[in-house]
């Protein structure tokens, strides 16, 4: 018969054991969902709250982005619609009060625990060329693709922040 001293011995170790494995798995993950990912909505939106201020022109935003290593590209605002409205209207502004917009993307950008994604962020400037307000989309791709056409398949998700001049 098995000395009882001995059996609760185990019984703790085995617990302990388990209760380790559970914890570094947790802590892995943890590690892994917050650092190795790509950048953040709230990081994009601190870089643009923090160094893109609204009256920026688009050299000065572009410069930014730049700085930051963040693929962009001039666009015309009229043109694409996300959700039946164009971005000037989804930003509660005329389309006549627009003159450009500037178009960022981030590859690669953790906008979820398990998919990856990208964040579409939107420089809206108006006829003097300055900036008026800005969109950042978190688009998630769940289909597993690392190509993403997002001018035939627009993001699902309504802008999370519009920022302006008041």
């Amino acid at each position: 018969m098995p000395d009882p001293k001995t059996s609760r011995r185990r019984k703790g170790c085995l617990i302990a054991g388990t209760f380790a494995l559970f914890i570094l798995a947790l802590v892995a993950t943890v590690y892994w969902a917050s650092f190795l990912r790509g950048r953040t909505v709230g990081d994009v939106e601190r870089i643009v709250r923090a160094e893109i201020p609204p009256g920026s022109t688009r050299p000065e935003v572009e410069s930014v982005l730049k700085k930051h290593g963040i693929r962009h590209a001039e666009q015309n605002a009229t043109r694409t619609r996300r959700g039946g409205q164009t971005l000037p209207e989804l930003a509660g502004l005329s389309e006549r009060d627009i003159g450009c917009t500037t178009e960022a993307y981030i590859d690669d950008a953790h906008v979820d625990l398990v998919y990856t994604g990208m964040i579409l962020v939107y420089f809206l400037f108006d006829r003097e060329g300055r900036l008026a307000r800005h969109l950042v989309y978190p688009w998630v791709n769940e289909n597993h693709s690392h190509v993403i056409n997002w001018y035939l398949d627009p993001p699902p998700h309504p802008p999370v922040t519009t920022d302006s001049v008041d």
